[in-house]
């Protein structure tokens, strides 16, 4: 339900336009007050009742008697109602609520364990530290983005991240205040890719980075945004390599590495792409 209107996740028996619309406005609607009050309402002849005499859906939808029930979700809040209508006064039977009210709790309950559901695999996906994908859904995306590339002829870069002289500074500063960085780096770096990247917290400072449809020399660029921008006291250094067959997501990854291995071995904070690229 919005400001203006009520929405049907599931109907049976409504007329056009409304079925195909899968929507009315609130001027239509005797759920709203359901919501609302979070409670049942059951009426057995709604052109009678004096709140809803006017409800424009007793002459649109032919809606005389209605029974809904609240969905109520894990923290209390409705979430929207189960109803029943009938184009005729009704006296509802007490079975009949009874069985209304039990599915309706149903409803509840299966979308409650949806949404723990969906939130479990979003936590075994992410880094709870940083906010950003972990290395297991790292390492379960990097072949299927490269079978990707490899399907579509699309151009993919993975890059290696890594954080130069952490362990000082977490010597120097204190475990909090590395914790409070890398946080720091999460909401930064992720404001700076696209929907379509995967960027991932692989290791205590270490990041990768995958770029569907960047060439190694757009890769470059985004990785060059990253690196400056780290908090004060830190710098990053980074290995490039752009997709290449016959590479697998291994070779890959050992490549990237590779040219991380330079990038730190310089002395300096740069970033370094691999000599083999070879992007499609």
């Amino acid at each position: 339900m919005t400001d203006d209107r009520a929405c049907f996740a599931g109907l049976c028996g409504v007329g056009q336009p409304w079925a195909d619309a899968r929507q009315t406005p609130l001027s239509h609607s005797f759920c709203q007050h359901v919501v609302t009050n979070a409670a049942p309402l059951v009426i057995e002849d709604a052109r009678q009742d004096p709140v809803l005499c006017s409800n424009r859906a007793i002459v649109d939808l032919d809606v005389i008697a209605y029974a809904g029930f609240p969905i109520i979700g894990p923290t209390g809040h409705v979430l929207g109602s189960l109803s029943a209508i009938d184009s005729s006064p009704r006296g509802w039977q007490p079975v009949q609520l009874e069985s209304l009210a039990d599915v309706a709790l149903l409803v509840a309950n299966e979308l409650e364990r949806r949404d723990l559901a969906r939130r479990l695999a979003i936590d075994a996906r992410s880094d709870a530290l940083t906010g950003m994908a972990n290395r297991r859904a790292w390492e379960a995306e990097l072949p299927s983005a490269l079978r990707r590339a490899e399907r579509l002829g699309h151009s993919l870069s993975v890059v290696l991240i890594d954080l130069d002289h952490f362990k000082a500074y977490n010597e120097r500063h204190g475990d909090p205040a590395g914790d409070a960085v890398l946080r720091e780096i999460g909401v930064r770096w992720r404001g700076r890719i696209r929907d379509i990247d995967l960027l991932a917290r692989i290791g205590g400072e270490e990041f990768g980075l995958l770029l569907p449809g960047c060439d190694a020399e757009s890769a470059l660029q985004i990785v060059d945004g990253l690196r400056s921008d780290v908090p004060e006291g830190l710098t990053a250094s980074a290995g490039i390599v752009a997709w290449a067959i016959p590479l697998t997501a291994e070779q890959f990854v050992a490549e990237a590495d590779r040219a991380l291995y330079r990038a730190k071995s310089d002395g300096r904070d740069r970033a370094y792409l691999a000599s083999s690229t070879n992007a499609p």
